[in-house]
């Protein structure tokens, strides 16, 4: 099942951040934050279905919730996955891969029993910073995610706009190291044979659909990094 995703500009969400965070809220905000809602929605259209069906073909793991919140915020700290927030910001193809990044661990966090925290690899990296460690899954995810979509050269690109965080480059540079198939092996339970069979069919419904879209449009490119939970 392909989730559908609604970008969401909520005021009274932003309000209480910028309470939190201790700046002014004013109308100005809102309207931009409208205004970035509009333009995120646009710019990830392109490659979504791809993203979300590679994405589940790669690790085998399935979109649980037919719909998908995601709020967007002025002046958060850092974009998270719960509530899927992603902070306002001018430069869209940041946004893009922003959003693609929390879009991992909604993935992870939808099928948490299948999820194996402790494990070979887990154990191998369990004196890494927590940053590091949270992301070694995730960034396999993408890894695969990223080489299908968007090819090789492309991936290299994103991961080195990592190094500005370095705990976070860390995990990238463990999955390629240690393999990205290997660490999703390690990390998910295999799924029962009739849920394999169901997703499958799933999956070539929604390869049709894609195929049919894909020469309408096109993708925005991805570029380096941005502040990581």
């Amino acid at each position: 099942m392909m989730p559908k995703i609604h970008i969401i500009y909520n005021e009274t969400y932003d309000q209480n951040i910028h309470e939190l965070v201790e700046k002014r809220h004013t109308k100005l905000a809102y309207a931009g934050g409208r205004l970035f809602a509009s333009r995120l929605k646009k710019a990830i259209k392109p490659m979504l279905s791809k993203v979300l069906l590679t994405m589940e073909e790669t690790t085998g793991l399935s979109w649980r919730w037919e719909h998908m919140r995601c709020y967007v915020a002025h002046d958060i700290p850092y974009d998270f996955d719960d509530p899927f927030t992603i902070k306002i910001r001018k430069n869209m193809r940041d946004a893009v891969e922003t959003f693609f990044h929390e879009l991992g661990h909604q993935l992870e966090l939808q099928n948490k029993q299948r999820i194996i925290w402790r494990n070979p690899i887990a154990d191998k990296y369990s004196r890494e910073p927590q940053d590091t460690r949270e992301h070694i899954l995730s960034h396999a995810i993408l890894w695969k995610t990223y080489e299908k979509v968007y090819g090789k050269a492309r991936l290299k690109r994103i991961i080195n706009g990592y190094k500005l965080w370095p705990e976070h480059y860390r995990g990238w540079k463990i999955v390629e190291q240690e393999g990205a198939d290997n660490i999703l092996k390690a990390y998910i339970k295999s799924a029962p044979a009739l849920h394999k069979l169901k997703h499958r069919i799933e999956r070539r419904i929604e390869k049709r659909k894609i195929s049919q879209l894909e020469n309408k449009t096109k993708p925005v490119k991805l570029f380096k990094g941005r502040r990581r939970r």
